[in-house]
């Protein structure tokens, strides 16, 4: 099956969609009242601010198809690994779900027929294995595995 780009955002976030999230169109790429970077360089740089508790959130399930601008590698840019436009896509909780159901909803976007449909066989995933003093996160690891 062939899919677009656009295909890939209209899945994403119609998934999330319907499961409660408020879904938020993509912030300029130059930040506005963000002096701190030039451009937007992240999907999660424009709701910052609703995590941080610095302004109130529309809603506490967000989802962004966010366009990205990155210069820092400008001078590698052509090959497989360097990327200066692109587009990131989030889903966000706001104080609202926690780790099984942020994991849990990605596993489902990747595999089921509503997402993605790609087979489990094929999926890797990695977790953060520790380190600068920080555990490893057994919680993380431990859903994954739970989830086949």
């Amino acid at each position: 099956m062939t899919m677009t780009h656009n295909d890939l955002r209209t899945r994403f976030l119609e998934f999330f969609k319907k499961r409660a999230h408020l879904i938020l169109p993509s912030a300029p790429l130059v930040p506005i009242n963000d002096n701190s970077t030039l451009f937007t360089t992240a999907g999660v740089q424009p709701i910052i601010p609703f995590l941080k508790f610095e302004k109130e959130a529309p809603s506490t399930r967000l989802a962004n198809a966010q366009k990205c601008l990155r210069t820092n590698d400008i001078d590698e840019v052509g090959d497989q690994s360097h990327l200066t436009s692109f587009e990131m896509l989030g889903s966000w909780s706001i104080g609202d779900y926690k780790k099984y159901d942020a994991i849990t909803y990605a596993h489902d976007f990747i595999t089921s027929p509503e997402g993605l449909s790609l087979p489990k066989e094929r999926m890797w995933v990695t977790v953060f294995q520790g380190g600068n003093g920080l555990p490893k996160d057994e919680e993380a690891a431990s859903i994954w595995q739970s989830l086949g």
